[in-house]
């Protein structure tokens, strides 16, 4: 039904932002949008509340590539995000998609990213999004941990997690991946799983998000049988980003998980460190960005240097 609406009637004043203000090592063009390209998750994860539902439903090509292109004509747009849940989850429409983008010459115009998913990835996928103009993916891993992707309900494997970033990074796509830590059953060994295949597959992770029941959530529901939230009111005031310890899901004490996930936080960065010195020079890089503020060629090399999966490993 959405695409009964007149695109520049919703458009005529849209919210594009600038990727210079953004917190990002990324150098990307710098006027940018996000396009609901698609509606709803098929997946089940016991994290995430799924506002739109798991029934998937897609505006057709033709209109996004409309708005695509009046986006890029009336305002200047030369990146989007697409979709808000899965956008590659349909290869067909995925593969129509980029089809229509490179014949209308899109590609080389308005550069583009999306949610990847592990399981969903597969060379000629991942080929096909590079040409048509795709140049970011964002990966929510989770965890290394079998057991605790099978607590999420992830429907991927470690294996799968790691094809996807060796494809990622052949095809030459950017690529940011989340791992959270404190599902029901962490414990120390599978947390140890985690931290040791970050390691291995030499992941730049700078932070655990810590899990988080969300109202709405099945593991809000299983928080609440679990007895893990006695004042419903208080627990949603104290909400905030999953950056926050607000409740212990797991069978350790707080003293416990806190000291684990700080001590992960720690080993994974210093591994990077150690493996990769030379990239791990934030400072000398923002002595750089410093230096060298309206060059941004110089600006575009301390970025790669400093994180390579942003501009592939």
């Amino acid at each position: 039904e959405i695409e009964k609406f007149p695109i520049n009637l919703y458009l005529k004043q849209p919210i594009y932002t600038f990727a210079k203000k953004y917190d990002t090592p990324l150098v990307m063009p710098k006027i940018q949008h996000s396009i609901i390209a698609h509606r709803g998750c098929p997946y089940p994860c016991n994290f995430c509340y799924q506002i739109f539902g798991r029934n998937i439903r897609y505006r057709s090509v033709k209109n996004i590539i409309d708005e695509v292109i009046y986006l890029y004509e009336k305002h200047g747009v030369r990146f989007v995000i697409m979709g808000i849940d899965l956008f590659l989850a349909n290869k067909n429409f995925v593969y129509e998609f980029c089809d229509e983008y490179i014949k209308l010459g899109l590609h080389n115009k308005v550069k583009w990213s999306s949610a990847g998913r592990a399981n969903l990835m597969d060379k000629d996928l991942i080929t096909r999004i590079k040409e048509a103009g795709c140049i970011l993916l964002g990966y929510g891993f989770e965890s290394a941990s079998p057991k605790i992707l099978e607590v999420i309900d992830k429907k991927i494997t470690p294996a799968q997690i790691r094809n996807a970033v060796k494809l990622t990074r052949e095809a030459g796509i950017n690529m940011t991946y989340s791992f959270m830590l404190g599902q029901p059953g962490e414990t120390k060994e599978t947390i140890a799983q985690t931290v040791d295949f970050i390691k291995e597959n030499n992941l730049y992770v700078s932070r655990f998000f810590i899990a988080t029941p969300y109202p709405g959530t099945r593991l809000y529901n299983y928080a609440l049988e679990a007895g893990k939230i006695p004042d419903k009111e208080k627990f949603v005031r104290e909400l905030e980003s999953a950056t926050k310890f607000i409740v212990n899901l797991t069978d350790m004490t707080d003293e416990e998980f806190l000291d684990l996930h700080h001590k992960a936080t720690i080993v994974v960065k210093s591994h990077y460190k150690k493996k990769f010195p030379e990239i791990y020079l934030k400072k000398k890089i923002k002595q750089i960005f410093k230096l060298n503020k309206n060059n941004d060629n110089v600006l575009q090399s301390a970025r790669r240097a400093a994180y390579p999966d942003w501009f592939c490993l």
